[in-house]
């Protein structure tokens, strides 16, 4: 019974020390899930009451995917969004990601206090990567303010 014990703990040590060596391993260490957040507006601005953060995890060179999670901390006829864009020789931008809510086929702004992770957004080309709020007008859905970029990486 010893033996096997030992066994298994000295192949279990081999195994794991090849697996840190190999360069694979080593890149993948760089590829791994980071977090991300927008910017905290100046004191009085709208974007003060709204935040934008997730996760984002590059899976190639230029390959990536962002988990989004939206904060809005009050009822003020905003909703909170994020938007981001991505650089392989030219800028690329997403769409406006905001939370929305209503019966199906209605895709009301949400404007009442909430903090939720929902949606994702990916690229197959993003060398680099920025993100910024956006302030959505919850009554015509539309974006009135966007804040700075942010570069993530």
């Amino acid at each position: 019974m010893r033996r096997i014990a030992a066994v298994t703990v000295t192949t279990a040590l081999l195994l794991g020390g090849v697996g840190l060596a190999s360069p694979a391993n080593a890149s993948s260490s760089a590829r791994a899930t980071k977090s991300w957040s927008t910017f905290n507006g100046p004191k009085g601005s709208p974007f003060r009451t709204i935040k934008g953060y997730g996760t984002y995890k590059r899976t190639g060179a230029s390959k990536v995917k962002v988990k989004l999670c939206y904060i809005d901390t009050k009822k003020n006829g905003w909703t909170a969004g994020v938007q981001f864009r991505s650089w392989s020789g030219k800028w690329r931008s997403s769409k406006y990601r905001f939370l929305t809510y209503g019966p199906a086929g209605t895709h009301n702004p949400a404007d009442f206090k909430y903090k939720i992770c929902y949606g994702s957004w990916s690229s197959s080309a993003a060398k680099h990567l920025q993100v910024r709020e956006v302030l959505v007008r919850s009554s015509s859905g539309k974006a009135a303010k966007v804040g700075a970029w942010k570069k993530l990486y």
